[in-house]
């Protein structure tokens, strides 16, 4: 009994260590046709196996850069680094598709995706924002070209990376609550495809049998907690988003000097916020600051007509603090002397 469980165990342990053996590069053969390397490159992308893909998309778009296929395979091979989260390969195989083949009907979805492998490399609004800009300038020419998309893709919301550690912690009993994608920046999502993973039972019985158990990838399943969405509204909201979060680094600047009590230096930056991103969320209270940091310099005049102005824009109801400084900036106004006017400069002397 003890002699057959150790060559059970004996025999799983082999498949493992097969498995983990061919878990290398794949190697494609030299006389492999066409036709059988864009079956196997469909065949790993299907699957999951992206690195595999590259592999063989790689060999492909060299061997076959006339064939009818080379969209479609430059395509998978900018989606596989995209779905490994290589954004900077996929962006760069997107955008060698966009210029090497323009009349390709893949073009329009690969400069979808530019704008969105852009906007997941975007760092927090305290870093260098060269990937923001860009998601932005990508997003602007879209909604410039496109009027009207017939495409789309299928998002979620991405885990913070609490949520990811409390859901471990917890062994999966633990769920973050539900998001709906519409309703969180766009930074916050993932692009999800369409889930064709082989259950356990059949991998293990692909090992114990070397691989001789080999079915294919099962129908792509789409995971309940994805959304659909047009390419037309990834643009908008890629658009919308990376302003803000651009507004949002020039307000905390203009913040930052605010609570040094430099505020000449505050009014600037609180300036340039409402000159370059006033459709944001970021104006409101830029606008403020910039009332209240007249108000610190007492220049009650400005203070005045700025949080009149505010008022204005964003109206009275729950801003009983402001129409207080509005009323105290009105009665200080009034009571300072007025500005003195500047000295007239002298004639010049003319010769007699």
């Amino acid at each position: 009994m003890a002699l057959k469980r150790s060559f059970i165990a004996g025999l799983i342990l082999a498949g493992l260590l097969g498995a983990l053996s061919g878990c290398g590069r794949v190697q494609v053969e030299e006389a492999m046709s066409q036709d059988d390397m864009w079956a196997l490159a469909r065949s790993y992308f299907e699957s999951g196996d992206y690195l595999d893909a590259i592999d063989v998309l790689s060999i492909f778009t060299l061997n076959y850069s006339g064939s009818t296929r080379i969209d479609s395979a430059q395509y998978l091979l900018a989606e596989s680094h995209f779905a490994l989260g290589e954004y900077i390969l996929a962006e760069s195989e997107y955008q060698r598709l966009a210029d090497n083949l323009p009349q390709s009907p893949l073009v329009d979805e690969a400069r979808l995706k530019i704008i969105l492998a852009n906007v997941y490399m975007s760092p927090a609004y305290s870093h260098d924002q060269k990937f923001t800009e860009r998601a932005l300038a990508a997003a602007q020419d879209f909604r410039e070209d496109y009027t009207q998309t017939d495409f789309g893709l299928r998002l979620a919301p991405r885990n913070s990376t609490w949520e990811s550690i409390r859901r471990v912690m917890t062994l999966g009993l633990w769920q973050p609550k539900r998001k709906d994608v519409t309703e969180i920046p766009l930074f916050q999502t993932k692009v999800v495809q369409p889930d064709r993973s082989r259950g356990f039972g059949t991998w293990l019985l692909r090992v114990l049998t070397f691989g001789l158990h080999d079915p294919p990838p099962p129908e792509g399943k789409i995971p309940p907690s994805t959304q659909a969405v047009s390419g037309d509204w990834v643009a908008q909201k890629a658009y919308a988003d990376t302003r803000a979060r651009l507004a949002r680094k020039v307000y905390e600047s203009g913040a930052l000097y605010y609570k040094q009590d430099k505020f000449p230096s505050a009014v600037i930056y609180f300036d340039r916020v409402l000159d370059l991103y006033p459709e944001t969320p970021w104006a409101e209270p830029a606008l403020l600051g910039k009332a209240d940091s007249f108000y610190n310099m007492e220049r009650y005049a400005d203070a005045a007509r700025t949080y009149q102005l505010y008022l204005q824009q964003f109206g009275p109801e729950g801003k009983a603090e402001v129409r207080e400084k509005l009323a105290r900036s009105l009665e200080y106004s009034r009571r300072q002397p007025p500005p003195e006017p500047p000295p007239e400069e002298p004639l010049p002397v003319t010769g007699g």
